[in-house]
């Protein structure tokens, strides 16, 4: 797992960020595009430090 909760997946999913599909009842996410949602983050985290949707810096261990 990517260490989120259901809620924001489900607005990753709403925002077009992450795509999934339905079989049955279930609502899944293929391992690729989790691991391509991974790699955009990291990238624009790099680019851009705190940038990213849903950051928030009190979120972050602060290092002495």
């Amino acid at each position: 797992m990517i260490g989120v909760s259901r809620r924001v997946i489900y607005q990753l999913m709403n925002a077009g960020e992450l795509q999934s599909f339905r079989i049955g009842g279930a609502r899944l996410i293929p391992v690729a595009e989790l691991e391509e949602f991974i790699a955009r983050r990291v990238a624009d985290e790099q680019q851009s430090p705190g940038s990213c949707p849903g950051y928030r810096p009190q979120d972050v261990e602060q290092v002495a």
